[in-house]
């Protein structure tokens, strides 16, 4: 059926065509941005240094024999100074004097030390190409000096772990205790960060503040199959190692309790640390 032509209504269609055009433009999605060109190459990498074409031996500090040469060492510490090996030998400069943290060192038979122990040594030696010479402190009965700090365990793995100068004195930084792989209950023997102060002349050492983590230390009766009675120097029925100390305050004796931050300790008799001047 043909509707007739009205041209009434045509006009009125014709003028709501621009508002649709407007709200349909106003709805539509925004275009997305152009994608960003593409790199035509990337820029050549720096060249990298093969650094094991420039390093090279030197010499072997430690020791009687030279390992690598079989020919003596320059310091030859087994015969002087009574040790055959060490470990680490981390190092800081002091008053024009370069210093050496030695830890877990093997004496030679015959030697009264304890097992494990550290030592300071030191150099005045400012060209390394031709080796350097050892000033190791010795004690009175001609074997090196251990480094020693009060009431602290510095058997395996207890060892000076770095060190700087300030104000005419040598701090140094040393790691205490350590929890065994074999022994379940690893919270007896908690790791503990020390700070050791030496004089001006290194001949005295104090311990100036300690960090221990985790809270139970020689907890007696708090941790499972620790026996009552048998003392507070007892956890979870494993002797303290030897040097061992509890850690003072409530948190030793109250468990749960994180023991931590610093605490100053008592100063440490003349001769617990090993003078690298002499007068």
């Amino acid at each position: 059926m043909n509707l007739p032509f009205r041209p009434a209504r045509l006009a009125r269609i014709a003028g709501l065509l621009p508002v649709a055009l407007a709200l349909a433009a106003f709805v539509a999605p925004s275009a997305p941005p152009p994608p960003a060109p593409a790199v035509a190459h990337l820029p050549p990498a720096p060249p990298v240094p093969l650094l094991r074409q420039e390093m090279r031996r030197v010499c072997q500090l430690v020791g009687e024999v030279e390992r690598a040469t079989g020919q003596p060492t320059l310091n030859r510490t087994e015969s002087r100074f009574g040790f055959w090996g060490t470990d680490l030998g981390a190092s800081f400069t002091h008053k024009d004097r370069t210093v050496f943290l030695f830890g877990d060192t093997h004496v030679r038979p015959g030697l009264a030390r304890p097992k494990d122990v550290d030592f300071i040594a030191s150099t005045a030696d400012k060209d390394p190409e031709d080796c350097l010479s050892l000033d190791v402190p010795t004690a009175p009965d001609g074997g090196f000096q251990p480094f020693v700090l009060p009431d602290t365990y510095q058997g395996a793995f207890g060892v000076p772990t770095g060190g700087f100068s300030l104000n005419g004195r040598m701090h140094v930084f040393a790691s205490a205790e350590y929890a065994p792989a074999t022994s379940w209950p690893a919270a007896c023997w908690p790791p503990r960060t020390m700070t050791a102060t030496a004089s001006p002349s290194g001949s005295s050492c104090r311990v100036s503040a300690s960090s221990t983590w985790p809270p139970r230390w020689w907890s007696g009766g708090t941790c499972p199959g620790c026996r009552r009675g048998r003392g507070r120097r007892c956890c979870c029925g494993q002797r303290p190692l030897p040097g061992q100390r509890p850690v003072p305050g409530r948190a030793a004796r109250r468990p749960g309790r994180r023991q931590g931050g610093p605490a100053l300790l008592r100063r440490a008799g003349p001769g617990r640390c090993p003078a690298l001047e002499r007068a």
